[in-house]
């Protein structure tokens, strides 16, 4: 006869329910002693027991709970859950220092002033684009073939000399023969025709802006009017002016000579 021997399922120990949390501010403890209503001497095992006043009922909670999904001591994860809380507690109601808040406005000041900086150089470059653009191109050939430009100097019958200096008219003339008030640089030489080298007594130049404020118009008279005083009195009254006008359009160079009549003594 074969016999079956059965083996008892171990016995768990019984795990009371956690009261609802609205009753534990009421529970009292049936042993002003905190001990166990059972009234054994035996350690007590399974979930604590509920009772006192207070914050005794939360803490029992949160012993109970802690204690049944880990089985860590409720301090040790009540401790972790501080030590992971501190650092975002600490963030949190901690106040900037002043200076702190006063290194922020600088950096803030800082960063305005670059972006400025950077909106002002941008402009800057398109402006000068822009001006790049719009220079004219240096005249061609052909350009200047189908305009008026200079193309002769004529100095005037009425050019003298005398003891204080000289007096030239000088009129650059277009492709047509008629007198063109063209910008440009003037030089002129006063030379002894008395000395076998034709030695140059004196000299003068005038720039652009000093020749224009030269220039008159009256009637048939238009020319640049120039007088120049010398700069060392000449001792002979034979003298040949030699004047070299430079366009300020084209570059190019026009030389004209005439011989001088003396007026006085």
């Amino acid at each position: 006869m074969v016999t079956h021997s059965t083996q008892a399922d171990p016995v768990l120990p019984q795990v009371n329910e956690v009261p609802p949390i609205s009753t534990l501010a009421g529970c009292q403890s049936t042993d002003s002693a905190g001990e166990d209503t059972g009234g054994t001497d035996s350690p007590r095992k399974g979930p604590p027991q509920f009772g006192g006043t207070g914050f005794q009922p939360v803490v029992s909670v949160l012993r109970h709970i802690f204690f049944r999904s880990t089985g860590v001591s409720p301090v040790v994860s009540v401790l972790r859950h501080i030590l992971c809380l501190a650092p975002l507690l600490i963030a949190g109601c901690g106040s900037p220092s002043k200076a702190n808040i006063e290194l922020r406005k600088q950096n803030q000041q800082l960063n305005e002033r670059i972006a400025q900086l950077e909106q002002d150089d941008a402009a800057a470059h398109a402006r000068i684009e822009g001006l790049e653009k719009r220079t004219a191109a240096p005249a061609t050939q052909r350009t200047l073939d189908s305009i008026y430009t200079v193309h002769s100097i004529k100095l005037g019958r009425l050019c003298i000399a005398n003891p204080a200096g000289i007096k030239v008219y000088v009129t650059p003339q277009d492709q047509d023969g008629d007198a063109a008030k063209a910008p440009g640089r003037v030089t002129i030489e006063a030379a002894d025709l008395a000395d076998p080298n034709n030695r140059v007594l004196d000299r003068w130049e005038l720039g652009s802006a000093e020749l224009k404020s030269r220039w008159r118009s009256l009637g048939p008279l238009q020319a640049f009017v120039l007088e120049l005083p010398w700069k060392t009195a000449p001792g002979t009254s034979e003298i040949e002016v030699r004047v070299t006008f430079q366009d300020g359009l084209t570059d190019r160079v026009f030389r004209a000579v005439q011989k001088m009549a003396w007026e006085g003594k």
